[in-house]
Order: structure tokens, then C-alpha cells, then sequence
């Protein structure tokens, strides 16, 4: 791995970035009505950050899992693999959330499927930051 702490940096990046595209761009569309005062506007910043903090744990557990996995196995697989990882736990925190609350099950588990797609890119991105540290 070249560097954890630029790796963390890029991923970390790339996920809140990443995330706020599909927010911007799907979830604020398409989930404002199911979700109703559920969902902060745009302009609301109160939750900003809680949310960043989620996004360095987030990034933390991708480059940490990236860093973990054998160095033989090329970059990107290793990439796509910790940004799966941390994509299925995303979706599965949105369903736990669905069981304790009373958030609308569909458009929240979707929200947590296209949610999903910020911590897999996130991988990608740690594969490819580490492409030539590697025989990949």
C-alpha cells in the first residue's frame, strides 16, 4: 500500500463526494416526498457534521479493510472487494433502520441500495490510487 493516510484521505474524498452527486442528482428527487420532513433540505446544514463524521468512518473501514487484504491479489480486486464490503453494511443499516423506526421500508431500503454505491466507488478509488504499489 503506498500510503494509508492519502488512501484514507482519497477515499474518504470520493465517498462524500461521490454520495452528495447521488444526492443531489437521485435520492433529493426521488426520496423527498416518501421521506417528507424525514429529509433535510438542501440548505438545512444542521446534520453536516454527523455526516462527515460518518463518511471518515466510513472511508476508515474501506482503507482499512483494503489494507488488510493480501498484497499479492491486484489493487482494484482488493479495492472492489472493501468497497462491497462496506456497500452491504450500508444497505443493512438502512434495513435495521427500517426495523426500529418508522421510516417507509421501500424508499428507505432503496435509499440504502443507492447509498450503497458511495463506499464501492470509494474502493475503486483506493484500488486505483494504489494500482502501482502493486503487481496490478
Amino acid at each position: 500500500m503506498k500510503s494509508f493516510p492519502i488512501t484514507w484521505l482519497l477515499v474518504f474524498l470520493a465517498t462524500f463526494f461521490f454520495s452528495g452527486g447521488l444526492a443531489a442528482l437521485v435520492l433529493t428527487p426521488v426520496f423527498s416526498a416518501p421521506f417528507g420532513t424525514y429529509m433535510r433540505s438542501a440548505e438545512d446544514m444542521s446534520g453536516m457534521g454527523i455526516m462527515v463524521g460518518g463518511f471518515v468512518i466510513m472511508s476508515l473501514a474501506i482503507t482499512m479493510l483494503f489494507s488488510k487484504m493480501d498484497p499479492g491479489t491486484p489493487s482494484m480486486t482488493r479495492g472492489i472487494q472493501a468497497g462491497l464490503w462496506v456497500a452491504c453494511l450500508v444497505v443493512a443499516d438502512y434495513m435495521i433502520v427500517v426495523g426500529w423506526s418508522t421510516m417507509p421500508a421501500q424508499p428507505m431500503i432503496l435509499s440504502g441500495i443507492i447509498s450503497a454505491v458511495a463506499p464501492f466507488a470509494g474502493g475503486v478509488v483506493a484500488g486505483l490510487y494504489n494500482k502501482s504499489a502493486s503487481n496490478s
